[in-house]
């Protein structure tokens, strides 16, 4: 499948493999070329190598193609040095038509998708301070669906008020960064959580490797091409059922990676990437309602040490924060704040207002709706 625009890019960069590509073996091939250089779980591989078949599968919107969903791949870790960027070198050496950045404007990454389609790549994402870009949250949430646009006004030389231009935002997306995610755009990714490897767990350098084999990823990236090509057209009518373990979110997330993985089936990768989705998905989905409970647990406590019917949103994060064997200084790359206290207490009705203590003008929470969901939840 090509593109008829003829302005755009050619779809892939690297020419096709000379000889033909067994399935099982190149996606064997894409594992070890992660698992060499990181400290992954078995079922991490399999996500990631799935993860990158898939960026090669993802063509202009409208056009039939194999994903109408495109799972961001979330590369986090609680604390520095655990191998994110060691893993996001990989990826850009890997996917298809990567576009890496660390600071970008929201213009600019979605005037790039539109012309270049790229596999875009956030690196150092917790320095985005996404509680305040909204745009660039909405760009990221509504890319993940093959229809995904954002629309702007078309002002141009003619000024003329009443035209929009509608630009895509789908493409595959990679987001690396320390700490959580807003539980809007988690729910869109699959998330691969590293951990800081042991004395005794052994990996390869990459430049190491590059030095002794300059094509490493060359022909590796050439194989893809070549099997996208060959079997793209057979895939399209490839269907499967995600497991029911996984709800209607994490369901989207993999149907995609499942198709191919149930297309490659050497009677291990389907199996491996079924344990990877229930892993990845309960994974993330306890984690947040954990939260949650931790935050309500932390809110008691606060509320035994007060006697006021008014409790302001800086005082109650300042107290939360305070504690430093919690989780909220990781929380959403900026620690516990008010404007991401107000979202995680949202789901539960529970809303900030402003009130006047003392000459000034606070914002913040009424005691008794604190009270109702400690006595709801807990």
């Amino acid at each position: 499948m090509s593109d008829s625009n003829e302005n755009q890019q050619p779809r892939f960069k690297d020419e096709s493999w000379d000889e033909q590509v067994e399935c099982a073996d190149l996606l064997r091939e894409i594992q070890h070329a992660v698992s060499r250089f990181m400290v992954l779980d078995d079922y991490q591989v399999t996500a990631v190598s799935l993860w990158i078949l898939h960026t090669y599968f993802i063509l202009k919107p409208k056009v039939p193609q194999l994903f109408v969903y495109s799972p961001i791949l979330h590369i986090t870790s609680p604390v520095p040095q655990c191998g994110k960027s060691t893993l996001f070198d990989i990826l850009e050496q890997l996917v298809n038509n990567p576009f890496s950045t660390m600071g970008a404007s929201e213009p600019s990454i979605f005037r790039r998708i539109e012309l270049q389609q790229p596999t875009l790549m956030l690196d150092e994402f917790d320095n985005f301070d996404i509680g305040t870009r909204k745009s660039l949250l909405a760009m990221l949430n509504s890319g993940y669906k093959q229809n995904g646009i954002v629309s702007r006004m078309a002002l141009g030389k003619s000024k003329n008020w009443d035209e929009f231009q509608d630009f895509s935002t789908w493409c595959p997306k990679v987001l690396c960064g320390i700490g959580n995610l807003p539980d809007n755009l988690s729910s869109r990714c699959i998330t691969i959580k590293l951990r800081r490897k042991l004395s005794v767990e052994k990996t390869e350098s990459i430049n190491t490797v590059l030095r002794n084999n300059p094509d490493y990823f060359n022909n590796l990236r050439r194989k893809i091409v070549s099997f996208v090509t060959r079997y793209e057209e057979e895939l399209l009518s490839i269907d499967f059922a995600p497991p029911s373990e996984l709800d209607d979110r994490a369901q989207n997330n993999w149907e995609g990676l499942f198709k191919l993985a149930n297309f490659i089936d050497d009677e291990n990768e389907l199996p491996t990437a079924l344990q990877a989705s229930v892993k990845i998905s309960n994974s993330t989905k306890s984690e947040s309602t954990s939260l949650s409970t931790e935050l309500i647990k932390d809110i008691k406590e606060y509320l035994e040490e007060l006697s006021s019917d008014f409790i302001s949103s800086k005082s109650l994060v300042a107290n939360i924060k305070a504690k430093s064997d919690r989780p909220w200084l990781e929380l959403n790359f900026k620690g516990l704040t008010c404007h991401s206290l107000a979202e995680m207490l949202k789901p539960f009705g529970v809303l900030p207002r402003q009130q006047r203590v003392n000459g000034q003008t606070l914002r913040g929470y009424d005691r008794t709706a604190l009270e109702g969901i400690i006595l709801r939840y807990l």
